[in-house]
């Protein structure tokens, strides 16, 4: 997971599961302008993101990228494609997960990454979201921890997680 730096939650569902909407959901928020030029530079994840049913994407804002690509370690991550794919990849769960509904014991939701060479875990990699009132935390499996700062929809999508 990027960073322990904000995040905000994209409750996206298969209502609107098209490129353009998506594509005007992440241009409208400015805060996540670097994963929108990412998402547009790799045509398989837009497709992923766009294509598949009741997706949740945990989006690393802006301060996240920027924490983790500056300086020399971030210039080799953002030099692999592949690795930048998985990071991506690592930061969608494959199910619709609005706030309220992730438990305050915590669960460990299955991640889109199962590229064998970035999951340690069989089955694909897992991040675990917990809840404390409206508060709702993400730890990697390396025990990051992201707060989770704001929820951005779009209109059409279908459910839409409301919190701050």
């Amino acid at each position: 997971m990027l960073s322990n730096n904000l995040f905000s939650l994209l409750a996206l569902s298969a209502a609107a599961a098209n490129a353009q909407q998506l594509t005007a959901l992440l241009s409208d928020t400015a805060a996540l302008s670097t994963l929108n030029s990412l998402v547009g530079k790799y045509p398989a994840i837009a497709e992923v993101l766009t294509t598949t049913p009741n997706l949740t994407i945990f989006a690393p804002s802006n301060a996240a990228f920027n924490a983790t690509l500056s300086g020399a370690a971030g210039a080799r991550i953002a030099s692999n494609d592949a690795l930048v794919q998985a990071i991506l990849q690592y930061h969608v769960i494959g199910s619709n997960i609005p706030a309220a509904a992730v438990p305050e014991a915590g669960t460990f939701a299955p991640t889109l990454l199962t590229n064998a060479n970035y999951s340690l875990v069989s089955g694909g990699q897992r991040v675990k979201a917990q809840r404390a009132g409206s508060a709702v935390t993400l730890t990697s499996g390396g025990g990051a921890i992201a707060n989770v700062t704001q929820a951005v929809s779009c209109r059409t999508f279908r459910r839409v997680a409301t919190f701050i």
